[in-house]
């Protein structure tokens, strides 16, 4: 069924649309036609460009960085030597798609993930209305700072009423060190007629190479490898990194693993818990099976809740012996940790296992 198909059957049934249905009823459908050749949003991504888009309108663009575009759980813990942290003037090659341009501001490189924040601009102002990658054309122009999708002009409608290009800029991929890494959205904000992302992602090494593949799509056009753009840059490890680490084996008996690894890496932006388990070898079928699932950890605080996990990115990934690697990241510690309590689940059933706490020391780097 195409679009007037569409429109014709809803006036048989309803009556005459408004004309900001229709419109959107028809960017609706270029999307669904379209989902083939763009890439779905991660609902984690989803759900954290729902919550974290706009930080406000109170501050011009320009008078944000890269620490303000961060997700709510690691600003509220952010040391004051996390500033010292940002990089700024980063050094980059960059072939521009046709209709937008991109660059990197700042950055921040802490040994586990790369933060950044990344500028887009229209190729030509007076051509093109840019739109973000969670947005849709019948979206309203301004839902980020209203949070109403659906009421008042949408961008379709912007973009037709000002006789512009509707285009949607991106990153669609991430490569460091020549490795595809999931990309977490922090941010986005909208300034006039431009876009800034604050992005992250995972990277290891003292100066991982990283390699962007941009996009910049005219929604209404037939398209061709000038949509296509990359972005081309390599950071330093911050200094401002401390590492402990509790005396393992140790066996998780309810859970029916031996912990091997037990360590918490600490900066001005962050906290990391990095574990490493394998299966016991008198565990259970259940408890292999568990494993399978995924068992996971909490970090628990004084009180005993769990700490509020600071990315959606957390990984669960086997190791070569058959068992499983846990990185969870948080907000920062203003003082050393001088021990750490875990409480092991699984993943999927949410049951519960071993709770146990670790005296941690800290760790020499070698």
């Amino acid at each position: 069924m195409d679009n007037n198909q569409m429109i014709k059957h809803w006036q048989e049934i309803c009556g005459d649309a408004p004309e900001s249905f229709r419109r959107r009823a028809q960017s609706t459908l270029y999307n669904l036609r379209s989902q083939s050749t763009r890439r779905r949003m991660k609902p984690a991504l989803a759900m954290a460009l729902g919550l974290t888009l706009l930080l406000g309108s109170a501050f011009a663009l320009s008078q944000l960085g890269l620490l303000d575009g961060l997700n709510p759980a690691l600003r509220k813990d952010l040391l004051p030597e996390a500033t010292q942290m940002v990089k700024s003037n980063i050094p980059q090659q960059a072939k521009q798609p046709k209709l937008a341009s991109f660059t990197v501001e700042e950055a921040i490189y802490d040994g586990h993930q790369v933060y950044f924040t990344l500028a887009v601009s229209p190729s030509d102002g007076d051509k093109t209305l840019l739109m973000d990658q969670g947005s849709d054309p019948g979206f309203a122009y301004d839902w980020y700072q209203s949070k109403n999708t659906f009421e008042g002009e949408s961008f379709g409608e912007k973009a037709k009423a000002e006789n512009k290009a509707l285009v949607q800029a991106e990153v669609w991929s991430a490569q460091v060190d020549g490795t595809e890494q999931d990309i977490h959205l922090h941010s986005v904000r909208y300034d006039e007629d431009s876009l800034r992302y604050t992005l992250a992602f995972p990277a290891s090494g003292d100066a991982p190479q990283i390699h962007l593949k941009t996009i910049a799509t005219d929604l209404y056009q037939a398209q061709d490898d000038s949509r296509w753009g990359s972005l081309d840059f390599s950071l330093s490890l911050s200094p401002h990194i401390r590492r402990f680490a509790a005396k393992t084996p140790l066996p998780l008996p309810k859970a029916g693993l031996i912990l091997t690894q037990c360590q918490v890496e600490t900066t001005p932006i962050a906290s990391y818990l990095i574990l490493r388990y394998d299966l016991a070898p008198d565990a259970t079928p259940l408890q292999g099976v568990n494993l399978e699932d995924g068992i996971w950890a909490h970090w628990l605080d004084e009180s005993g809740q769990p700490r509020e996990s600071s990315d959606h990115q957390n990984t669960l990934n086997q190791t070569g012996s058959g068992g499983v690697e846990l990185v969870q990241s948080f907000g920062a510690l203003k003082d050393a940790p001088g021990d750490v309590t875990l409480s092991f689940y699984n993943g999927m059933t949410k049951e519960r296992f071993d709770q146990i706490t670790l005296t941690l020391s800290p760790k020499e780097d070698k």
